[in-house]
């Protein structure tokens, strides 16, 4: 799985899932579905960053 979070932009091709908050990255992430890829964007607007996502792949091996 290759999974895009932005909140402005798309991903380069379609084989991406993409998400545009850190909450719909983390749900895909917890119905594990395995990441091959990621492309993070840090300020996925307003208060909401990338933070969570890498901090749960840190608590969970991703």
């Amino acid at each position: 799985m290759k999974l895009f979070v932005d909140d402005i932009r798309d991903p380069p091709d379609a084989t991406w899932i993409v998400t545009r908050t850190s909450a719909e990255a983390l749900a895909v992430l917890q119905s594990g579905a395995q990441d091959d890829e990621l492309s993070l964007d840090h300020d996925v607007g307003g208060e909401d960053t990338s933070r969570p996502i890498v901090l749960w792949l840190a608590e969970h091996g991703g």
